[in-house]
This record gives structure tokens, sequence and C-alpha cells, in this order.
């Protein structure tokens, strides 16, 4: 998801996670420059910030974005 919102001229600077992700270590490899935060409402506070990509199972996905 992110790799095609990428490709589409977004950008990103920092992503979270509440856990390590089954996917993390293919994820940073692939994402490098990104800078993981310690806080979901650090990224949901940050008024710059257009658009969050939620990966969680989709029954998960709304209590993420409160």
């Amino acid at each position: 998801m992110l790799g095609n919102m990428l490709g589409c001229g977004c950008v990103c600077e920092q992503w979270w996670s509440d856990g390590p992700a089954v996917t993390e270590k293919e994820f940073v490899s692939r994402f490098p420059d990104l800078k993981r935060v310690d806080s979901r409402q650090r990224i949901l506070d940050d008024p710059d910030v257009a658009m969050i990509l939620i990966s969680a199972v989709p029954e998960d996905r709304a209590a993420l974005s409160d």
C-alpha cells in the first residue's frame, strides 16, 4: 500500500506500530528512511499529515483512526 502511494507522488516520513509486526523486518528493509515514532497520537496530531495508511485487519482500523 505504501509503495503504491509513494509511486503516485505521496511522501512518508514516519510510521508507528503497537508492537512487532509480522512484516516489520521487510518493511524497514524496503523503507529504511522512515522514522518509527513511539506513539500513533504523534502522527494523528501532526498538522502536516494529510493521509494515514492503516494496514491493520479491517475490524481494527476504525479504532486506530481516533
